[in-house]
């Protein structure tokens, strides 16, 4: 059995929440939709935009037209950000392991929550670096992704844990090798018990 030297976490829904309402709620400012068909809009381009086929700009323009959005895409990229909070019951887990082990993001995200993720949540700076499926081209649980981290970071699958709040996800990273763990937030005790487990702590 290898050795376990790197954490490998989900970003949203691990280490922050994540909800598409707040974005939707603020938006009503600059459309005459009401947040539902708002969130639909932004259900809808998210993923192309999470995966590479949307640049930034294409997917600024494409949500604009689609909301009739009267502000500017400045004005829809910090809405589109609205929908992240830190997770506080995740600081001690990082903080504890830091120094232990190295510590990677694994997320599907776009460019824009990315760049917010990365000046705005602290628990972050923990972190030596990450990959993202619009630089993998893929969604998880597709295991291009999971071996893109391993090969970009240096390390094994079978060094690895892997963190996230989706089951399909974990499973996807269990089949490349990965040792695989499920979050919930409401279960967090039980989490931090089984990483400590499977950490031999």
């Amino acid at each position: 059995m290898s050795q376990i030297t790197t954490l490998v976490f989900d970003i949203g829904n691990v280490l922050s929440h994540f909800s598409f309402d707040g974005m939707a709620t603020e938006s009503t400012r600059f459309t005459n939709l009401g947040p539902e068909a708002i969130r639909e809009v932004l259900v809808k381009w998210s993923p192309p935009f999470c995966i590479g086929k949307l640049d930034e700009q294409a997917f600024a323009e494409h949500c604009m037209e689609e909301l009739k959005f009267s502000g500017s895409a400045d004005d829809l990229k910090r809405v589109y950000n609205l929908g992240f909070q830190p997770n506080a019951l995740m600081r001690t887990v990082i903080e504890r392991y830091a120094d232990q082990y190295a510590l990677y993001y694994l997320s599907d995200t776009n460019p824009w929550h990315l760049e917010y993720l990365l000046a705005h949540d602290p628990l972050l700076h923990h972190f030596r670096s990450g990959t993202t499926s619009f630089e993998a081209q893929v969604l998880k649980p597709d295991p291009t992704i999971y071996e893109l981290a391993a090969r970009k970071h240096g390390f094994l699958p079978q060094e690895a844990i892997f963190i996230d709040d989706l089951e399909a996800n974990v499973v996807g990273a269990v089949a490349v090798g990965y040792t695989g763990l499920h979050y919930a937030s409401d279960q967090h005790k039980g989490f931090d018990d089984q990483l400590a487990s499977a950490l031999g702590k």
